[in-house]
């Protein structure tokens, strides 16, 4: 969202896809119903705010790009595997995580409003179902910049079992909600478990 604060909102997945399916993910993206619904959602509520965006923002496909090499020996992507571009945010495709970007929703939003908050959160459950068919799975929502818990995004090559000690230790137990941060400074992480079917735990 177009605003004066840059912090944007981020979610750490769990990512259980085998390498061979890729490729393949970024068509499935495209073609999951349920979260063109959502992303239809938040593109309703955006142009509340932003009406000037171009239309049919919400029904641009997701596009798979493979790493540059040179990021990797650079070390500025270490262990990334891919990444998924689409309507309102960019897939981040490691090893063992999966970095889920929403960058049209600023972290203050986010956390404050539920019109904007409720489609991405949605969102994010699908492609976590995604990631780990067949398997219970936990996410990290966090900003992306400016808080402890962002070094969290330095991370990913980590398991999530590392990556929550390593939260648990840098920034303390994570927000027993997400409304628990909905405040000034908006300092905190929160962590939801979903079933194998996507569902809360």
């Amino acid at each position: 969202m177009l605003d004066g604060m840059g912090i944007t909102t981020c979610a750490i997945l769990e990512n259980r896809l085998d390498g061979e399916k890729l490729g393949t993910l970024a068509v499935q993206l495209t073609a999951n119903s349920r979260l063109a619904t959502f992303m239809r959602e938040f593109d309703t509520t955006l142009r509340t705010a932003c009406p000037q965006l171009r239309a049919e923002l919400h029904a641009e496909p997701w596009q798979f790009h493979q790493i540059d090499g040179w990021l990797v020996e650079g070390g500025w992507a270490a262990g990334r595997r891919g990444e998924c571009d689409g309507p309102f945010g960019t897939l981040y495709l490691y090893e063992n995580l999966a970095e889920l970007s929403w960058h049209w929703c600023r972290w203050h939003v986010f956390l404050r409003e539920a019109r904007f908050r409720n489609p991405l959160y949605e969102a994010t459950r699908l492609v976590s179902t995604m990631l780990n068919a067949g398997a219970a799975s936990t996410t990290v929502f966090l900003p992306d910049s400016s808080y402890d818990e962002s070094l969290a995004h330095d991370e990913l090559h980590r398991s999530m079992p590392e990556l929550l000690g390593f939260l648990g230790q840098k920034c303390g137990p994570p927000a027993a909600s997400l409304e628990s941060i909905a405040q000034e400074p908006f300092k905190g992480y929160y962590v939801t478990r979903w079933s194998a079917g996507g569902v809360g735990i």
